[in-house]
């Protein structure tokens, strides 16, 4: 990474400087992360690392205002472990290095709206229309708009204990009550393949993955199938031929029996009160 640092005078250098004021123009706001530039190729290391580097140079300012917000050091540092994991990604899925998978995601945690707290990380986001009907459907009326907290599962984490979880949920209660008392989440809510109604069919009940779904009221199922996805977390690669695939765990054996027969994966959406 050293190696493909960008040099001041470059195209990379001008992607580098105008993806910082990106990345950080509206630090602490709630919002989507947003599109970054890029060069043109992206092989060369200097453009497989330079989203790394990007990212690098706004550490500085999110320690600063997470200081300012009073958050611990602590909670900053163990954030900041997510550009490590999207590097570990694109390692795993094309066999070198760089940060070139999910490239917008560590945005999250750079632009101030994602914490990991624990073995969950939480998302300062608002509620959707659709995820707004869904929820009001189900017996919790809620505007488009209204602040809730983002539930999402990072990888290279270890199991998904469910004390783990417990504890992760108390921490997200006292953490943004403190931290940002002048926003009420009362919500939390989860769109990921692990809220996949489907998987009941093939988990045992006393599965980590089916106690992590029963958190949550399961409003909403994608209609379009979603396999790549289910592929890339589970497997580390995108969809293809199932037969070479490894059947070392329950949720790789399901993933492949539910293909077998015919059918598809799709994402389940979810909410609980926190």
């Amino acid at each position: 990474m050293l190696a493909a640092a960008p040099v001041p005078g470059t195209d990379a250098w001008w992607v580098l400087e105008r993806s910082v004021a990106l990345v950080l123009g509206e630090l602490g706001e709630v919002r989507t992360p947003p599109r970054l530039p890029r060069l043109d190729d992206g092989v060369a290391p200097v453009e497989r690392y330079l989203y790394a580097w990007v990212y690098a140079a706004c550490v500085p300012a999110l320690r600063r205002w997470h200081a300012e917000r009073r958050i611990d050091g602590a909670i900053t540092t163990a954030s900041l472990v997510d550009v490590g994991r999207q590097m570990v990604h694109t390692r795993r899925r094309q066999g070198t290095g760089g940060l070139c998978e999910n490239t917008a995601w560590p945005g999250f945690t750079l632009g101030g709206s994602l914490v990991q707290l624990g073995r969950l990380q939480f998302e300062r986001t608002r509620v959707g229309r659709t995820t707004a009907a869904e929820m009001t459907a189900s017996g919790r009326p809620t505007e488009p708009g209204t602040p809730v907290l983002g539930v999402h599962v990072p990888d290279f984490s270890g199991p998904l204990d469910p004390a783990e979880c417990d504890a992760s949920f108390a921490l997200a209660r006292g953490f943004f009550a403190e931290h940002f008392p002048e926003e009420r989440y009362d919500v939390a809510m989860c769109h990921s393949w692990l809220l996949a109604p489907q998987l009941a069919d093939y988990l045992p009940a006393s599965s980590n993955v089916l106690a992590f779904q029963r958190r949550f009221t399961v409003t909403q199922r994608d209609g379009e199938p979603h396999d790549d996805s289910f592929f890339t977390f589970v497997f580390g690669r995108p969809a293809g031929d199932i037969d070479s695939l490894p059947q070392d765990t329950a949720v790789q054996r399901a993933l492949v029996a539910h293909l077998r027969s015919g059918e598809h994966w799709h994402d389940g959406h979810g909410w609980l009160a926190l």
